[in-house]
């Protein structure tokens, strides 16, 4: 009768345990996931500190102490480099008779909303940004409005609407401009600040909890396991 060797219920003894063995292959899958995990939350975090830089005007506003704007006057007694940028203003005088609309996010809130956008007549240079409030607000219309400034040239989300005003309307060219956010006030809006800073520390604590993780775990695998030797026994012969 011959015997099989390959069979499965085949005779002999047992494979030895090899706990060594089983390290080897044991999958690697929590590794993978504690690389995976650092990587996501330090490029979240690093992104969302990158938002927060890109507001930083913003933010002094928003965190500023409550505050009187600054009385300047009729617009046409200034120049738009006579504002100052980041400042609480207050201002008056009649709007052109041409201007635009323009849907847009105010601080970090994700939602756009419908703004228009008046030059004041006389003024060189100066913009009023409004709500959209046919009330209030209209082509050849007498404004005292307070807010806060802007220089677009630090505000690059004007850009694409200045492009726009000028490309559309020629004449109205200048070498410095100023825009009144009209009706935004120091001290305000800061609570998606206070959400965006929450969102930051904890990504910063998870990147640093992986970080931890990865690190123990790569010591762990370069240690590796004991080897215990048994000593020769009482009756054993070299």
């Amino acid at each position: 009768m011959a015997f099989d060797y390959f069979g499965e219920h085949a005779g002999g003894p047992a494979p030895a345990h090899d706990p060594d063995a089983e390290l080897l292959e044991a999958p690697r899958h929590p590794h993978g996931r504690l690389i995976f995990t650092m990587l996501t939350a330090t490029a979240f975090f690093v992104a969302s500190a990158w938002l927060s830089w890109g507001y930083r005007d913003l933010l002094r506003y928003a965190f500023g102490a409550a505050r009187p704007p600054q009385e300047l006057g009729d617009v046409t007694t200034l120049a738009p480099q006579d504002i100052a940028h980041n400042a609480f203003v207050s201002l008056s005088g009649i709007t052109e008779h041409r201007g635009t609309s323009q849907r847009l996010a105010r601080g970090v809130l994700p939602w756009r909303e419908e703004y228009w956008f008046f030059r004041l007549l006389g003024s060189r240079g100066v913009f009023i940004e409004t709500p959209a409030d046919a009330e209030r607000f209209g082509f050849a219309t007498a404004v005292s409005v307070r807010g806060r400034a802007l220089d677009p040239k630090r505000a690059p989300m004007y850009a694409s609407f200045l492009a726009r005003y000028q490309d559309r309307f020629p004449t109205a060219a200048t070498a410095e401009t100023r825009i009144i956010e009209v009706g935004v006030e120091p001290g305000e809006g800061r609570w998606p600040f206070v959400v965006l800073f929450l969102l930051i520390a904890v990504l910063g604590t998870l990147d640093v909890v992986s970080i931890v993780g990865y690190v123990r775990t790569r010591r762990g695998r370069g240690r590796g396991p004991g080897v215990a030797i048994a000593p020769p026994s009482a009756g054993s012969s070299e």
